[in-house]
């Protein structure tokens, strides 16, 4: 998840027992404010599905309803491994922040690709993972969408090619093979 720093404020001078809440749960305690009243602290955003979440505050003294919540929107990340590579090669997908429990549709320059599970689902906490075969594809820059229903994420996938032959050198008229990668 992403790290996200609270700044709080308005909190009596030296209070303790103060704790950052992510989605009405304590993500940070143990804070003391300082003589003015003042504190800061970095958390890390746990696996939570796509969505606004507000965050708040309370201390020891100072209570929820009197520290206004700021909304957190929560968008989805998706990353493909490897990033380039050759039409027909396997890529695998993960990602994090998806609608929960959502089936996830992947399309390849706008047509639907066959993955692997044949159905990608988010868990719960919005988390994704599976692969998809690269189609047969020219060279160059590919988009690679992922819908859960509630919006898309882009990656993007680069087609190479390539060319070799075991032989590098002959004579007129000598036969040798060559072999092609990535080609469509």
């Amino acid at each position: 998840g992403s790290s996200v720093t609270v700044n709080g404020s308005g909190f009596y001078d030296y209070e303790t027992g103060i704790h950052a809440l992510f989605n009405g749960t304590a993500i940070s305690s143990g804070i003391t404010a300082g003589a003015n009243g003042t504190w800061s602290t970095t958390f890390t955003i746990p696996a939570t599905a796509r969505g606004s979440y507000l965050t708040t505050a309370q201390g020891s003294t100072t209570t929820t309803s009197q520290v206004p919540g700021k909304t957190f929107v929560l968008a989805p990340t998706v990353s493909i491994s490897p990033i380039s590579g050759y039409a027909g090669q396997v890529v695998s997908v993960n990602g994090a922040g998806f609608a929960g429990s959502s089936v996830v549709s992947i399309t390849y320059d706008g047509t639907a690709v066959t993955a692997t599970p044949a159905s990608i689902v988010s868990t719960a906490s919005g988390n994704v993972s599976g692969s998809f075969m690269a189609p047969s594809s020219a060279p160059g820059a590919h988009t690679v969408a992922f819908n859960d229903g509630a919006g898309t994420i882009n990656a993007t996938f680069t087609v190479t090619s390539s060319v070799s032959s075991a032989t590098t050198s002959g004579t007129v008229g000598a036969q040798t093979t060559i072999n092609g990668l990535g080609f469509p």
